[in-house]
């Protein structure tokens, strides 16, 4: 199973975006299931809707970017125990520099036996907890 961060869900869909022919190579692997299935959480599909409606500032892409991961991805569910979990996390991270965002992404996947994650986020590269695949790998 991999996850999939907003990173590289932008990356891929936004054509502007620094890291998209990396992201479309990746996406190849993804859809080929070469990590096994692929997984986003809500909190990711809120941020790759919020983030595309606003460098493209298209309603309509948002909507077609939305739809597809709905289409494509299962999707995990931030519970009231992940977020506690992640917002301990965040509140007490002393060498990283997670966003909220990323904390659930972590606690998600511990819960879920999630060790792959597809992002250009360069904060997850130091994990030893899962292999981390894109540029920051």
């Amino acid at each position: 199973m991999i996850l999939l961060d907003s990173s590289f869900l932008i990356g891929f869909e936004v054509e502007t975006d620094t890291n998209h022919a990396k992201a479309r190579g990746l996406m190849h692997e993804v859809a080929e299931a070469a990590y096994g299935p692929a997984v986003i959480s809500d909190h990711i599909f809120d941020e790759v809707v919020t983030v595309t409606f606003a460098r493209t500032k298209s309603v309509s892409k948002a909507r077609l970017v939305g739809d597809a991961m709905l289409r494509s991805f299962r999707m995990l569910k931030v519970s009231d125990d992940v977020f506690q979990a992640a917002w301990s996390r965040f509140r007490e991270q002393k060498d990283t520099k997670f966003s909220f965002t990323d904390s659930t992404t972590v606690e998600l996947m511990h819960q879920n036996g999630v060790r792959r994650i597809a992002t250009f986020d360069r904060e997850f590269k130091d994990s030893t907890d899962f292999s981390v695949l894109g540029p920051s790998a």
